[in-house]
């Protein structure tokens, strides 16, 4: 029986983690759309029963869901940090910005820093907007609306699609980060595993140990065709008790 899954997230994440599936038969899933991230709770109240485990995009959201508190089935998340940001920041340094000429959300500032130090990139600050789950879409749109009328910022790199048109409609360049194929791998592969050993804990194995004496105490009175033949009853008989017990 396939894995039915329930992926909420933007038009633009949403086809590349269906590009993925397609290399997967173990998955049934479900695609519900939220550019805006105001109905991720809703979505999944509403569709509690019609799924096995939820997927969403970013911690962000991942937190406010369990903040919620009120979902029945697992919720896992794809991260935008690590490798799928510097693929955004390795685009902006060809393009000639510079780190401290960009505004950044979502990415923590310390994963920000511990990256551009180990590839040895200099800068003078680092325009970092984190979030804990408290902040919507118009806090981050506000932010590098703001920043970047300053003059303090030439760009902005935001993890949604919808903060990337809303700034680019305002004269903002703007970068969206979006999951890596392999974190998508990454993450399915672990919603598999978790999957069955959940199954496999689930389930209650008896063990019954049956004691025959075909011989009946009389070893010289039966043939060996004789005892061969017992025996192929005695496992007749066994194949039938444990169909029974399959279909109880």
């Amino acid at each position: 029986m396939k894995l039915k899954l329930g992926i909420i997230g933007e038009k633009h994440t949403v086809l590349i983690i269906e590009e993925v599936l397609r290399d997967y038969n173990e998955f049934d899933y479900s695609i519900f759309l939220d550019s805006t991230e105001d109905r991720n709770i809703m979505i999944i109240e509403e569709n509690q029963d019609s799924v096995d485990a939820w997927l969403v995009f970013d911690q962000i959201n991942y937190h406010k869901i369990m903040a919620w508190g009120k979902s029945k089935k697992p919720v896992y998340y794809i991260p935008y940090r690590g490798a799928s940001f510097f693929k955004v920041l390795c685009e902006l340094l060809y393009k000639k910005y510079k780190l401290e000429e960009v505004s950044i959300d979502t990415i923590p500032y310390e994963d920000i820093q511990r990256g551009v130090n180990e590839m040895h990139i200099d800068y003078e600050k680092i325009n970092c907007l984190e979030d804990n789950g408290e902040l919507t879409l118009k806090d981050y749109i506000a932010y590098h609306e703001k920043i970047f009328k300053s003059g303090a910022t030439k760009a902005a790199v935001t993890r949604s699609y919808f903060i990337k048109e809303t700034l680019e409609a305002k004269g903002i360049p703007a970068f969206c980060v979006l999951p890596i194929r392999v974190s998508i791998r990454n993450i399915l592969n672990m919603i598999l595993s978790e999957e069955h050993i959940k199954k496999a804990s689930n389930s209650q194995i008896a063990l019954q140990v049956f004691d025959f004496d075909i011989y009946a105490n009389k070893y010289d009175y039966y043939s060996v065709d004789d005892l061969y033949a017992r025996e192929i009853t005695i496992m007749k008989k066994l194949i039938e008790y444990s169909k029974k017990l399959r279909d109880l």
